[in-house]
């Protein structure tokens, strides 16, 4: 196997199976996927082109400089014509330099900071490799403009929160064109956060380009920090709540959803009900989730029992009850319904 050193600077080296110097060897290059020769360069101006196939000095080493429009495939051989390790193929300067390592390319990312709020369709990176969304407020993409051709199948794009506002990103919207749109773990949170979350300054995710469906395919999500729900989720029995003290959070993981709530004032009817912003999975036959309440409070006192908190398959609605048998709340007096749920999501 060869090796080659460094492509951050004009000059690359090879070495043999051994770790030595791949003296006298050439490195043909071709266009991605064919045997059709493709000219390199001896300068960043590409103007020059070397010969092809590119002749290595006694130290294996050989100006190439890359064009960056283009995708490459290329062998390596020794002095005597016989090829060395394995066939590098689809390899795309555009976006990034790079080198190699024991065959396996590695790259050092380009990146682009994204500023804009709002809903943004068709999102352009400039084929950056890393997304930083320094968003004062919310902002929400419904599309980012796929990778330019030659088609780069497989491109991944890292996304990281670091402004003040959230980032959703919206499942299939009609927003962006067909080929730009984003394939998520989640749906359901579209209609009512705007897609799927990272958590202001703090969550990552990571797609990569899906050549054969033609949309960018998510395939690592963290939110990264709980998200306050409390002003969007419709929450019954109560008149009125103790300031300070009602909240509906979540934090998404994946498709892993962790809701933690505290409800707390004065009760006007004998149900507890909140919504949250994903719809549980309801395929597979998947059951109803419970967890117990975490501190259960009725008329004005602490119950004996611990309270319970439901959601069904396919649902968006958390039902709590006063004991694991479901019994219902008293509609006067203080009352406070807190815990946490974990359920999977679709």
């Amino acid at each position: 196997m060869s090796t080659l050193g460094s492509l951050l600077t004009s000059e690359w080296q090879f070495l043999d199976d051994d770790g030595a110097p791949l003296t006298l060897g050439t490195v043909q290059f071709y266009a991605a996927g064919t045997t059709t020769p493709q000219d390199t360069y001896t300068t960043s101006a590409l103007t020059v082109a070397n010969s092809n196939p590119v002749q290595l000095d006694a130290a294996g080493r050989a100006l190439i400089w890359l064009d960056p429009t283009l995708a490459y495939k290329w062998i390596v051989s020794d002095a005597n014509g016989v090829a060395v390790g394995d066939t590098v193929d689809a390899f795309y300067p555009s976006g990034y330099e790079a080198y190699v390592v024991l065959g396996l390319l590695q790259a050092r990312w380009s990146e682009v900071t994204i500023t804009a709020t709002g809903t943004q369709n068709d999102l352009d990176i400039s084929e950056a490799d890393l997304v930083i969304f320094a968003n004062a407020s919310d902002i929400t993409v419904t599309g980012i403009v796929a990778p330019s051709s030659p088609a780069k199948p497989g491109k991944p794009i890292r996304c990281v929160s670091t402004g003040a506002g959230n980032v959703y990103f919206s499942n299939q919207d009609s927003g962006s064109a067909a080929a730009n749109r984003l394939t998520n773990f989640t749906s359901s949170g579209d209609a009512t956060i705007g897609g799927t979350p990272l958590a202001a300054g703090k969550g990552t995710t990571t797609f990569v380009y899906d050549s054969s469906d033609t949309t960018w395919r998510m395939i690592q999500h963290d939110q990264g920090a709980m998200i306050n729900y409390t002003a969007s989720s419709t929450v019954t029995g109560w008149s009125s709540f103790t300031a300070g003290r009602e909240f509906v959070k979540y934090l998404l993981h994946g498709s892993q959803l962790l809701i933690q709530y505290n409800l707390e004032g004065t009760s006007n009817a004998t149900t507890v009900s909140f919504t949250i912003p994903f719809t549980t999975d309801g395929s597979g036959g998947y059951p109803s989730y419970y967890n117990p309440l975490g501190f259960t409070y009725d008329n004005g006192s602490a119950t004996t029992t611990t309270g319970a908190a439901v959601i069904g398959p396919a649902a968006s609605t958390v039902i709590c009850y006063t004991t694991n048998a479901h019994a219902g709340w008293t509609n006067s007096g203080a009352k406070i319904a807190s815990g946490q749920l974990i359920m999977a999501v679709i």
